[in-house]
């Protein structure tokens, strides 16, 4: 069955190159016509679809019986980038040619690295319809790399640029030649009052400034302001209770004003320092405490905190971490104001507190101690540091073999329980 033929204008109803007889098929290929792209297909004046004949272009079409094309193209083309593109072929005779023929087709052109001169007279396609395809040499790989480069470096935040050039992180966020973490040392005095569901409390921060910058404000957690009537959460909670109230603040032994309203900024500017310790937004989960002066690169300060908060009461869940069961059983978590994380990729950490959310903190040491009624029982991380002012002297030996069983050890049974 004969291939399809191809319709040229103001030409019979096949191709037919000069001297050839009236047929589309050249000898030895079976329904396959060649055409030649030649430096004089057409003038430069004749308009837009010109910029595609290229006389470095050699084009050979294969018509198969299936009315399908397939197609070899051989480029020189070196202004022309590679890749896959729509390509239009125009095939024209010479200007001495009694009339003007031309051909046009749409094409899939596919790079190829290097090609022979372009040729100028028909050349045979090969036995099958199907074009060979040739091995990959060195030289064709080295060309492709060459005009196909790939980038290679990955888009990265802002944050970890700053960190890089800072030498703090390497490009895999380690810590880097210039690493630092800030250090809160906390000492804690707690107690809780199971009449009133209240916790109340007493603590000192040393603030350690390890990064290279000053530090001109403090920023606290007080988590416990999720509770408050007014406050921004994501979920409900148990109770109101009106969040953490803080009753005095030291800064390296100076009082801190604690009603401030929140600065103002001028256009353009930063609002200057305090001529005292100020607090804005003890009400928020994230409060900032600015200071008359910054605390410089490998100094410290002194924080000094008291405070209070009632537990919320809950009737089933968990409560946010936080919660009452009548007044036998008081699960306390994020209880006492901490200062925000301080790293090298962000600065101060100061995403609010909405509930359902995670968080993390500075590295320190902590010296905590908790004052409950007799007879109540404390679970707490850490270690025990006076087993044999609150333990009996079972309970003691059943907890100084408990990190060498692999098995549930109970310390206080429930017969053992009470003053």
């Amino acid at each position: 069955m004969a291939g399809p033929a191809i319709k040229v204008p103001g030409a019979s109803n096949s191709v037919k190159p000069a001297g050839a007889p009236n047929s589309v098929k050249p000898a030895g290929a079976p329904n396959s016509v060649k055409f030649v792209a030649k430096p004089t297909v057409r003038p430069a004046s004749h308009g837009a679809r010109d910029r595609w004949v290229s006389p470095h272009v050699a084009i050979d079409l294969f018509l198969s019986s299936s009315a399908s094309l397939t197609r070899q193209l051989s480029c020189h083309d070196r202004n022309r980038p590679f890749g896959p593109l729509l390509l239009m072929a125009e095939v024209a005779m010479t200007r001495r040619s009694k009339r003007l023929a031309s051909v046009a087709a749409v094409l899939s052109l596919t790079a190829c690295a290097s090609a022979p001169t372009p040729q100028t007279e028909p050349m045979m396609p090969p036995a099958s319809t199907t074009p060979a395809v040739q091995p990959a040499t060195a030289a064709h790989t080295a060309h492709v790399q060459d005009r196909r480069a790939v980038r290679r470096d990955m888009p990265i935040t802002n944050m970890m640029r700053r960190a890089l050039e800072a030498g703090t992180r390497d490009s895999t966020g380690r810590p880097g030649r210039d690493y630092w973490q800030l250090r809160t040392d906390y000492s804690i005095r707690t107690r809780l009052d199971p009449a009133t569901s209240t916790v109340t409390g007493s603590e000192t921060v040393v603030i350690h400034n390890t990064s290279p910058s000053p530090m001109p404000f403090i920023v606290l957690r007080l988590d416990q302001n999720i509770f408050r009537e007014d406050a921004v959460r994501a979920s409900a909670v148990p109770e109101i209770t009106g969040g953490m109230t803080i009753s005095r603040m030291l800064v390296d032994g100076r009082a801190v004003v604690l009603d401030a309203p929140p600065a103002r900024r001028g256009f353009g500017r930063d609002p200057e320092p305090p001529a005292v310790p100020t607090a804005i937004g003890l009400d928020q989960t994230v409060a900032r405490i600015v200071l008359p002066a910054p605390i410089a690169p490998g100094a410290h300060m002194t924080l000094e905190i008291d405070w209070s908060f009632r537990v919320p009461r809950v009737e089933g869940g968990r409560g946010l971490r936080m919660g009452a069961w009548p007044d036998s059983l008081f699960q306390v978590a994020q209880w006492y104001p901490r200062v925000a994380k301080f790293d090298d990729l962000r600065g101060w950490d100061t995403e609010p507190y909405l509930g359902p959310s995670e968080f993390y903190n500075n590295f320190g040491s902590f010296d905590v101690r908790i004052d409950v009624p007799a007879g109540w029982i404390v679970g707490a991380t850490g270690v025990l540091k006076n087993p044999e002012q609150v333990l009996t002297v079972a309970a003691r030996e059943r907890l100084a073999r408990v990190l060498d069983s692999d098995e549930t050890v109970t310390i206080v049974g429930a017969d053992e329980r009470g003053p």
